[in-house]
């Protein structure tokens, strides 16, 4: 291979800031390679080089030690002065994923042999016979293998973030899976446990099974179930499911909402079925408000002449949930407005 058809890897993405939030005992090196992995499908239609690899880069020398000591690998190459910890495909993941640790601007020098000691260093002289020594293995097979079949699993989640896309806040997705699927076993996935968040612009999605469905939903969120499964200590002791929405977000969610309508709201009143409110607009329509929880709510339409319009309440009767009336006041009995 000549100097001008050489390639070098690209890119390099730098993890150091993707950590930042966790502890250096936290980020071991499995955590870090399953983060990594977790995304790897998102780098797919990324322009890599060679396409096979996801390849990153770190100046943190604790992190790289971190990384040493769950890799599957450790290569050196002399002419850089660099090393390679190197992370085999595997069921989650057919991409070979290789970390190089540069020194940072204050440690900048090459170095006459591998750092540090310890580790079965496979050594190079340069990173075209690193590259040469990657490819002639069975990963590219795998890497391609992989993809179709990511490709076909993800069809349908992959087209329910597309519509998300569509015809939502929504900026951007991620989907989270493995094996043949579900994320957090890698079986056959026809659910998904999902989330938006960043104000409505991320959706998050977890493909899972019928078991792990199960297991998601009586999770305190999807974020604490997304913290799991990427090894991730991190201490959620301030989420907690209640069968009510708590006094001291009532307002917040009123005035969202009245910033939503354009409305003016009323004052906030908690009764034995929940908290009522009124949410009138300039041009007199209103909409009346009983809320308990997200799951347990009605809400009337009145026009300016006080005449009632529409009607939804979340009556447990029916089999979706939710109940819409046109023009007829039902639902009293159940879920009284007036209170």
């Amino acid at each position: 291979m000549t100097s001008l058809q050489y390639r070098p890897i690209a890119p390099l993405m730098n993890i150091d800031g993707m950590l930042k939030t966790l502890t250096p005992s936290e980020a071991t090196g499995l955590v870090v390679d399953a983060y990594v992995r977790a995304h790897a499908f998102n780098f797919v239609d990324i322009d890599r080089h060679p396409e096979f690899i996801v390849a990153l880069v770190t100046h943190n020398e604790q992190l790289w030690g971190n990384i040493l000591k769950a890799s599957d690998r450790q290569c050196w190459l002399h002419e850089e002065g660099t090393g390679f910890a190197i992370f085999e495909p595997n069921a989650a993941c057919g991409a070979t994923t290789i970390y190089q640790w540069t020194p940072g601007p204050n440690r900048r020098r090459r170095f006459s042999r591998p750092q540090p000691d310890g580790y079965a260093w496979q050594c190079f002289d340069s990173e075209p016979q690193f590259l040469s020594f990657l490819r002639d293995s069975d990963r590219p097979e795998i890497y391609s293998e992989w993809v179709m079949h990511q490709n076909k699993i993800h069809a349908v989640p992959t087209e329910l973030a597309e519509g998300r896309l569509a015809n939502t806040t929504v900026e951007k997705a991620m989907i989270y899976s493995r094996g043949d699927g579900c994320a957090f076993c890698g079986s056959a996935a026809p659910a998904y446990a999902a989330t938006t968040i960043c104000d409505g612009k991320l959706f998050l999605q977890l493909p899972v099974c019928q078991t792990h469905l199960e297991y998601a939903k009586a999770a305190p969120t999807v974020l604490s179930v997304l913290a799991e499964l990427l090894y991730s200590q991190i201490d959620l002791p301030l989420l907690q499911r209640h069968d009510h929405i708590p006094d001291e977000y009532v307002v917040l969610i009123v005035n969202f909402l009245a910033g939503k309508l354009a409305a003016t709201a009323s004052q906030p009143e908690k009764r034995h079925n929940g908290w009522h409110t009124v949410l009138t607009r300039p041009s007199g329509w209103r909409w009346v408000l009983r809320l308990r929880a997200l799951h347990d709510y009605a809400y009337m339409l009145l026009d300016p002449n006080k005449k009632e319009r529409h009607r939804i309440d979340s009556a447990p009767d029916h089999p979706d949930g939710k109940r819409s009336f046109k023009g007829a006041p039902c639902g009293r009995r159940r879920y009284p407005l007036d209170g």
